[in-house]
C-alpha cells in the first residue's frame, strides 16, 4: 500500500440562504451561488457553474429540486437540494462522484510519494455507501503500474488505496 486519502465527493451541507425575496417562493437562481460556494468548500474542488435550477422554488420544508453542477475538472453532475426551512435554508447532496477531479487528486497523491503519473477511473460512479470501483495508474516513465481501489464510505466520502502491481 503506497497511499491512502479521503476525498469528500458529496458531503451534505446545511446552509441558510436568506437573500431578499418572497417568503413562500424564491427564484431558483438565488441558490446557485451559495451552492457553488458550499460544494467547492466541502469537496476542495472548484465549482465553476451551478445551473438549471428550477425557475421558482417553493420554500416548504422537505421540498426537493435538482440543479446541474460543473467543476473546473470538467466533471458534470446533479445536486439534489432539500429545503429545510421557510427562510430558504437547505441541505444538498451530489448525485454523482466528480471522477476527473478524483483522478486529479489521485495523481497528486502519486506525485507526493515521488512517483508522478496518470490515473484513469471509470467514467461515472453514483454516490452510494459501500459502492466500490477501481482506477488504474501508471507512473510517468511507464515503469510501474498501480491499481487504486476506491470505496464510498457514505455521505459522499470516497477513500482510496493505491497498490503497486507486481
Amino acid at each position: 500500500m503506497i497511499g491512502r486519502a479521503i476525498v469528500a465527493a458529496g458531503v451534505a451541507a446545511a446552509v441558510t440562504a436568506a437573500p431578499a425575496g418572497a417568503a413562500d417562493r424564491r427564484d431558483g437562481a438565488t441558490f446557485e451561488d451559495p451552492l457553488a460556494a458550499q460544494i467547492t468548500k466541502a469537496l476542495s474542488t472548484q465549482v465553476t457553474d451551478v445551473s438549471r435550477c428550477p425557475a421558482k422554488v417553493v420554500l416548504a420544508p422537505g421540498r426537493t429540486f435538482h440543479c446541474r453542477v460543473q467543476f473546473a475538472s470538467g466533471d458534470l453532475t446533479r445536486v439534489r437540494v432539500r429545503i429545510t426551512g421557510r427562510d430558504g435554508g437547505f441541505r444538498w447532496h451530489i448525485t454523482g462522484v466528480p471522477m476527473r477531479a478524483l483522478e486529479e487528486r489521485m495523481e497528486r497523491t502519486m506525485a507526493e510519494i515521488g512517483d508522478p503519473g496518470q490515473v484513469l477511473c471509470p467514467f461515472r460512479a453514483r454516490v452510494q455507501k459501500g459502492a466500490t470501483f477501481r482506477c488504474y495508474g501508471v507512473n510517468t516513465p511507464r515503469t510501474r503500474k498501480y491499481y487504486i481501489d476506491a470505496v464510498q464510505l457514505g455521505g459522499g466520502i470516497v477513500r482510496y488505496t493505491a497498490v503497486l502491481q507486481p
